[in-house]
Order: structure tokens, then sequence, then C-alpha cells
């Protein structure tokens, strides 16, 4: 009898562990949806800040209508 009871304790683990992997799953697979999702609306706003943001490349801001030349000062390789 006791064999029993910790066969279907045991059973009843396994059962409630992959249960809950499948939510963990379930939940990775729609933090990921939601963020292709916001990526996809983002679209190269995104990929330009992230560039401004790792400092690997200059950035600036032109008034609309403006004509101006620019040139970028030789960056440091040390």
């Amino acid at each position: 009898m006791k064999e029993a009871f910790e066969k279907n304790r045991t059973s009843e683990i396994a059962i409630q562990t992959k249960q809950n992997e499948v939510a963990q799953r379930s939940a990775e697979a729609d933090a990921i949806r939601k963020l292709q999702e916001a990526l996809a609306s983002a679209g190269q706003n995104y990929v330009m800040l992230r560039a401004i943001e790792s400092g690997k490349i200059d950035f600036w801001v032109i008034p609309e209508g403006q004509a101006v030349t620019l040139q970028t000062p030789p960056r440091n390789s040390g």
C-alpha cells in the first residue's frame, strides 16, 4: 500500500513539474512574440537608437531645411 502511495505521489509530482515547464515555455514564447512585435513596430528607429547608444556612430541634429557640411573628426584607436 505504501509503495502504491509513493508511486502515485511521484507521478503527481512529475505531472506538476511538466505542467510548470509547459507554462514556463509558453510564457517565454509569449515574451519573444511581444519583443518581436515591438522590434517590428520600432523598425529602423530601434537600430538607430542602439547604434547611437553603443557610441560607435556619431549623431547630429540638423534643423530641417538647413544646408550644413560636416566632417567627422578622426577616431582614436587606443
